[in-house]
């Protein structure tokens, strides 16, 4: 719903072939990854974007987008040490 509602709202300020190219160029930060996440960062961008634009519509409908975002893990690192006790018992890592 956020996303749509920040479409809308930026298509509506597209007004020429200039600002057409400025809005295309804001809404590649709604473009997802392979996984069909957003980018935290660029919702970071798109939040600090409706601030300074001081429109209401804009603002509720990028923090509809940030509270409903859900980032997920993408990789598991898995770590092996062991205690050498030859020196103090240190930790050394365990190559996997």
């Amino acid at each position: 719903t956020g996303i749509a509602m920040v479409r809308r709202y930026l298509e509506s300020l597209a007004t020429d072939d200039k600002t057409q190219s400025l809005v295309t160029a804001v809404l590649r930060l709604l473009s997802k990854d392979r996984q069909g996440n957003l980018n935290a960062s660029k919702v970071l961008q798109l939040q600090k974007m409706a601030e300074d634009s001081k429109d209401d519509q804009f603002i509720e409908a990028v923090k509809i987008i940030r509270e409903s975002y859900q980032p997920t893990a993408t990789r598991r690192y898995i770590r092996a040490q062991y205690r050498d006790e030859s020196t103090g018992n240190a930790w050394r890592n365990i190559p996997l």
